[in-house]
C-alpha cells in the first residue's frame, strides 16, 4: 500500500535565494513535501519576476507575470521582508527559530551583513541546517565574485567546448549551469538532514556553483591531465567517440529537424537500407567509418536530401525501428503533446492568480512510496504574508499591522 505522506513532510525551509540555482534547489525539496517559504522584498524582488516570457507578452508593474518565476517556484509560500528595515531582523529570527533549513545563493558575506550568518542562526535553533550556494564558495581569492549563469558557463569551460572550431565560443542563451547545480544542492541538504536524524546536529553547507558545475566538463579535464590534449569546439562532432553521420538534419516543414548518430558499420548498413540503398551509399568514400568521417560534409548533404522530404517524426521512427539512434528536435508544443511525457504525467497543470492555468514540470523521477505532487503555483509577491507572520511567527494582529505600516514588509 502506497503511503502518500510526502518524503520531506514536516521539514520547513526558508528560501532567501533568487534567480535560478537557489530557487530550483528549493523547488526540488518543495515537490517532495518540504514547506518552503520564499523570502523577497518589493524593493529587491527575485530577478526572475523581471524576465520574459510573461503573461500577454508584457511584465507590467505587479511583478507577478513572469513565466520564469512561475516555473522555478512551484509549491512555495511567498513572503516579503525588507531586510534593511530595523525591525526585519527580529521578525526573521522568530521565523528561523521554527525552521529546519535556511537557503541562500548570495555572494559571500550578505547573510552575515544582515545578522543571519550560520553562527548567529545556529544560536536560534541548534540543529538548523544552512546552505549557501554562492558562485565561487565562501572562501578563496574570488569568493566575492558576482555573476549569472551565462558567466558561470564560461568560467566552467562549457562555452569553450560548444560551437564550431572556426567560430567564437558559443554563449548559451539560457543559464545552462542553473539546471545542473540544483541537483547537488538538493542532495547536500538531504545528506545534512540524514546526518541530523542520526546525531541531532545541524551543519553549514558551503556549495560553490562553479565547483559543482565543473562535473559537466570532467572528461575534458581528464583528457588534459592524462594526455596533455586540449579539447575545444567541434561543432556537432563528438569529442570522445567517432561517429559519422552525427548531426542534426533538416526535415520536411518549417524548422523541423532530426538528430541522427551512426557509430558502426552495422548501423550504417541499416541506415542505407532505410533510405532505400541509394547509389551514393556504395561509393568508396563512405565504405568505412573513417572514410565517412573524412567526407562528412558530403555525407551530411546526401542524408539531408533524404530527411528533407520526410516529417521529422517519420525519420525518427524509421531509424529507431532499425536500431539507429535518432531523435526529433522538439519544440515546446511537441513536448507538451509528447505521448511518453503524458503517460508519465510529467507536466502538471496549475492555476495561478495572474497567469491563469499553465503547465509546470514535475521531477524527472518517481518515488513509489512517497510520490511528488505539485499542489501550489508560484506565489504572488508577498502572497502569504498574513499566514506566515501570524500563524508561523505568531505575531498578533496588532504587531502585524504595525509592521505593515512601518514598511517592514515592503
Amino acid at each position: 500500500m502506497i503511503n502518500n505522506r510526502k518524503a520531506l513532510a514536516g521539514i520547513r525551509i526558508v528560501d532567501f535565494s533568487w534567480a535560478g540555482i537557489g530557487p530550483l534547489t528549493a523547488r526540488h525539496l518543495a515537490h517532495h513535501g518540504a514547506e518552503v517559504v520564499k523570502v523577497e522584498s518589493t524593493t529587491r524582488p527575485d530577478v526572475m519576476r523581471l524576465l520574459r516570457p510573461a503573461k500577454d507578452g508584457f511584465l507590467g508593474e505587479d511583478l507577478d507575470r513572469s513565466g520564469w518565476l512561475a516555473q522555478f517556484n512551484t509549491n512555495k509560500y511567498g513572503i516579503t521582508l525588507n531586510m534593511k528595515h530595523p525591525k526585519a531582523l527580529g521578525v526573521m529570527k522568530k521565523l528561523l527559530s521554527v525552521t529546519d533549513v535556511v537557503l541562500d545563493n548570495f555572494s559571500s558575506g550578505v547573510m552575515e551583513k544582515w545578522g543571519l550568518g550560520y553562527d548567529e542562526v545556529s544560536k536560534l535553533k541548534a540543529d538548523i541546517i544552512m546552505i549557501s550556494l554562492s558562485m565561487m564558495g565562501q572562501t578563496g581569492r574570488f569568493n566575492n565574485f558576482r555573476g549569472r549563469g551565462y558567466h558561470l558557463a564560461a568560467m566552467v569551460g562549457i562555452s569553450d567546448i560548444t560551437g564550431w572550431p572556426d567560430r567564437n565560443p558559443v554563449g548559451h542563451s539560457r543559464a545552462y549551469t542553473d539546471f545542473l547545480v540544483p541537483h547537488f544542492g538538493a542532495i547536500a541538504v538531504l545528506a545534512a538532514l540524514a546526518y541530523r536524524l542520526k546525531t541531532g546536529k545541524g551543519q553549514y553547507i558551503d556549495l560553490a556553483q562553479r565547483e559543482a558545475a565543473l562535473f559537466s566538463v570532467g572528461p575534458s579535464i581528464l583528457e588534459f591531465t592524462t594526455n596533455g590534449k586540449y579539447i575545444t569546439r567541434a561543432g556537432n562532432r563528438l569529442h570522445y567517440q567517432l561517429a559519422a553521420p552525427h548531426n542534426v538534419y533538416k526535415c520536411a516543414g518549417e524548422e523541423r529537424w532530426c538528430a541522427i548518430s551512426v557509430f558502426n558499420d552495422q548501423e550504417w548498413n541499416s541506415l542505407c537500407q532505410v533510405m532505400g540503398n541509394p547509389d551514393w551509399c556504395k561509393k568508396p568514400e563512405f565504405s568505412t567509418l573513417l572514410d565517412r568521417d573524412r567526407n562528412r560534409d558530403q555525407l551530411d548533404q546526401n542524408i539531408e536530401e533524404w530527411t528533407s522530404k520526410l516529417p521529422a517524426e517519420k525519420v525518427m521512427t524509421l531509424l529507431q525501428e532499425a536500431g539507429i539512434p535518432a531523435g526529433v528536435v522538439n519544440n515546446p508544443k511537441d513536448m507538451l503533446n509528447d505521448p511518453q511525457l503524458k503517460a508519465r504525467n510529467h507536466f502538471w497543470e496549475l492555476d495561478h492568480k495572474v497567469l491563469g492555468k499553465h503547465y509546470c514540470q514535475g521531477p524527472g523521477f518517481k518515488l513509489s512510496k512517497t510520490p511528488a505532487e505539485l499542489t501550489m503555483p508560484a506565489p504572488l509577491i508577498g502572497e502569504h504574508n498574513d499566514y506566515i507572520y501570524t500563524k508561523l511567527v505568531a505575531l498578533s494582529d496588532e504587531e502585524f499591522a504595525e509592521l505593515v505600516v512601518s514598511g517592514t514588509f515592503e
